[in-house]
């Protein structure tokens, strides 16, 4: 997404920032589209800029220039996205299946029944 625009707008319509593991992750997601929205460049200076303003934890520059060089191609973005989106409604999908396993379906069986 801090390679392009068209990346970031895909990346808009598949995912929140709900959907990444890591809640860091999540909140540069946000301010990338804060940043996108309001029609502001899109590099990392302006994200760091836009996480300090939002209160998030101080952000290294070099994290975030590594997300943009660690980022083989922006023409892959909508896979990308796809694949934040789908482990995200497995995280989902897991959590629920664990809980419905700790809710007992029926009263357990005692030995004066």
């Amino acid at each position: 997404m801090l390679l392009s625009q068209e990346a970031v707008s895909i990346a808009y319509e598949t995912v929140q920032a709900e959907d990444f593991y890591r809640p860091l992750h999540g909140q540069i997601f946000s301010s990338i589209i804060a940043l996108a929205n309001a029609g502001e460049p899109v590099d990392y200076v302006t994200v760091q800029a836009k996480l300090q303003e939002r209160g998030a934890i101080a952000v290294e520059l070099a994290l975030l220039s590594s997300l943009q060089m660690n980022t083989p191609s922006a023409a892959n973005a909508q896979h990308y996205a796809e694949l934040v989106r789908e482990k995200a409604s497995n995280d989902v999908l897991s959590r629920s299946l664990v809980r419905s396993s700790m809710t007992p379906t029926s009263p357990p069986k005692t030995s004066w029944d």
